[in-house]
């Protein structure tokens, strides 16, 4: 029986930090997931830096991606 008192956005949040682990010492590969997930779903990536390519990205930066200033059609298709 799932705990009604843990919003349900959690578990999905939980997930997607585990995944994140796998790209714990190599975020050039976690920026080209990145660029490829936004590409293949022909959306534009958010720019982080004066660079349309971020040099580096940390997993907060990574999560401030698809919370931000995107509307929540855009972040269901991001996230799936």
């Amino acid at each position: 029986m799932a705990d009604s008192t843990i919003p349900k956005w959690v578990p999905f949040y939980e997930e997607l930090a585990d995944k994140l682990l796998a790209f714990k010492n190599d975020r050039p590969a976690l920026i080209e997931m990145t660029i490829s997930v936004y590409q293949s779903l022909g959306m534009k990536l958010p720019t982080l830096e004066s660079t349309p390519v971020p040099d580096d990205i940390d997993p907060y930066t990574f999560y401030g991606l698809f919370n931000k200033g995107i509307s929540d059609a855009s972040r269901r298709r991001i996230t799936s």
